[in-house]
């Protein structure tokens, strides 16, 4: 901008100076073609550029008014020696008022600068402020959440402790043992809950690290498929787990932890009694596809985005009757991004959902 202003001074000073010329050359023109025959008490002798020259009255007149209304340019009459002497100068107040007008324009633009310099340091101030309450906040609220499940940690240990030691007490009593084994089963559900939320914690706040090394990926879905087929014996009907020879580059209890919640949520999301569950492994040119697929109510394609966030859930909560935390699939994009790969969710045929883990190709080895 202010090279802009001073551009403008000088474009104008320049067009000063050439009314300046273009007005010298004007009245020479107008002097030299006068008509010198005329009544002696109707003209004047002018001089002009060491010259004389007879003008009407009239014509001078008209010769001074056009060079009063030029703002660039202004004259001056002298009489000597009964001859009207003429000087045309440049308007010095013109000059001086495109200088100080140049000046004003700094001026203000400082002014002006200087302003939104102060405001908007004092609204990064304030956002200095609010964000550093807000990071505060949020690494309270998270010290808070790693503090009480942790907290929680051991009575639900020791329940659980307590809960196997009063079934073996009572072997010969199967009411009793049937009522433990619920127990006990929920207590193991509150412990998965609380590891959950201890993972998804330390994941956000950048508090985890992989344990990485070649891992046999058979070892892991036989304990998936064990797992579930005894938590779950009159839910699963029917269950596929691809037991080909297959290491993974990984840290296995995440990559546990993702394949669980996928089965986990096809169970929960399937019709009671026709749970149909497929876990395979895919080699699609240079990457691999670790798939979950199942047959139930599928998640609907303008939701598939909204899923990944953490403990969102669809639909509304204070009418949903399944369970959950809304932590199951936030967790496996996560854990993915950890390990450099992908997490998309397809449609299954004929129904349900097909939800993929996809490594790069150097992290899985197919024997």
């Amino acid at each position: 901008m202010l090279t802009y202003n001073n551009q403008f001074e000088k474009r104008e000073l320049q067009y000063a100076n050439q009314e300046f010329r273009i007005s010298n050359l004007w009245l020479d023109s107008i002097l030299n073609s006068s008509d010198i025959s005329v009544p002696a008490d109707q003209f004047v002798s002018v001089c002009w550029n060491n010259k004389k020259y007879t003008i009407n009255e009239k014509k001078l007149s008209d010769i001074l008014n056009k060079l009063n209304k030029n703002i660039y340019i202004k004259h001056q009459i002298k009489i000597e020696d009964n001859c009207t002497q003429i000087y045309i100068l440049i308007n010095q107040s013109v000059t001086d008022y495109l200088h100080q007008k140049k000046l004003n324009k700094e001026f203000a633009w400082l002014g002006e600068g200087i302003s939104i310099a102060i405001i908007t340091l004092i609204i990064v101030l304030i956002l200095y402020v609010y964000l550093d309450k807000i990071l505060k906040f949020n690494l309270q609220q998270r010290n808070f959440l790693l503090a009480i499940t942790h907290e929680l940690k051991t009575p639900v240990a020791s329940s659980s402790l307590a809960i196997q030691t009063a079934a073996k007490l009572n072997e010969n009593n199967n009411q009793t043992t049937q009522i433990l084994a619920i127990a006990l089963k929920n207590m193991k559900r509150l412990g998965q809950l609380i590891e959950q939320v201890v993972l998804a914690t330390k994941l956000e706040g950048s508090f985890i690290k992989t344990q990485k090394d070649w891992v046999n990926l058979q070892k892991i879905l036989e304990n998936l498929e064990s797992d579930f087929g005894e938590n779950y014996p009159e839910n699963i009907k029917n269950s596929s787990f691809d037991y080909r020879k297959i290491s993974l580059y990984c840290d296995m209890e995440m990559i546990q932890i993702s394949l669980a919640n996928l089965i986990s949520n096809s169970i929960k999301y399937s019709e009671e009694n026709s749970v149909n569950i497929c876990v395979k492994v895919l080699r699609d040119g240079i990457q691999t596809k670790i798939m979950v697929c199942d047959q139930g109510i599928g998640i609907p394609m303008s939701e598939r985005s909204n899923v990944f966030r953490k403990f969102y859930r669809i639909g509304d909560e204070r009418t949903r009757s399944t369970k959950g935390s809304g932590l199951g699939l936030y967790l496996v994009k996560e854990i993915a991004k950890l390990h450099e790969a992908r997490v998309i969710i397809e449609d299954n045929q004929p129904q349900g959902t097909c939800v993929s883990m996809i490594f790069k190709s150097k992290d899985v080895i197919i024997e």
